[in-house]
């Protein structure tokens, strides 16, 4: 699909330009604040759980958030680097941004649209210059975003396969992507777009989907 790398490569291209910039963009403060938390997991002990910021007077740091997979993520790469680089962050953004357009494509041919449309909802996803920022940005909402799409591509997959492999990997992608941003709950409606599409009201009464949103939540 040579037109679909062409447009993938465009996408990256864009967000790469002043890759090694600090942050000190838009949305400052919370890029601040994941790139700390990130050099505070590479310094300070790669667990998870307890995600430590800088502003924390005389405690450990502990802050209560989403689930920081992203600054875990960036500060594996810091582990490979050998040091702390925060261009690696806006690399990670782009990277997902980039990938959550393939998956726009593939979704989009799953749903039953031609190759041109494929494309151009690719294209429009990585042009729009709201979602070139933040695709750039050392914060979660590109993965974020990639985790949706893939959510619901393996849930639309599912609804025509049946395969578990699908299903297990909607519910991972689906767990993962509210966790990683909480407010992505309202992929509720397309998830139950999807399955309304599939087997009308009748998806009231299958056990699965309701075994899905126990797992999911």
């Amino acid at each position: 699909e040579p037109w679909l790398w062409s447009i993938l490569l465009l996408g990256l291209a864009l967000r790469l330009i002043e890759l090694q910039a600090p942050l000190i963009d838009g949305q400052a403060w919370r890029q601040a604040d994941s790139g700390a938390i990130a050099r505070n997991f590479f310094q300070e002990g790669y667990n998870l759980f307890y995600p430590r910021v800088d502003w924390r007077g005389i405690t450990p740091g502990y802050v209560e958030m989403n689930l920081p997979l992203y600054s875990f993520l960036v500060a594996c790469l810091y582990g490979l680097l050998g040091g702390v680089h925060e261009w690696a962050g806006r690399l990670l953004s782009g990277l997902c941004s980039t990938a959550a357009a393939g998956l726009l494509y593939l979704l989009v041919r799953q749903l039953g649209g031609g190759r041109w449309s494929g494309r151009l909802a690719a294209l429009f996803f990585l042009i729009f210059p709201l979602n070139v920022f933040y695709g750039r940005a050392f914060m979660p909402d590109s993965l974020m975003l990639l985790l949706s799409v893939g959510a619901l591509l393996a849930f639309a997959r599912w609804t025509r396969s049946g395969e578990r492999r699908d299903f297990a990997l909607a519910a991972l992608a689906g767990g993962l992507c509210f966790m990683v941003k909480i407010p992505t709950l309202y992929l509720g409606f397309p998830l139950v777009a999807l399955a309304w599409a599939r087997w009308g009201w009748g998806f009231l009464r299958r056990p699965e989907l309701w075994g899905y949103l126990v797992l999911v939540l």
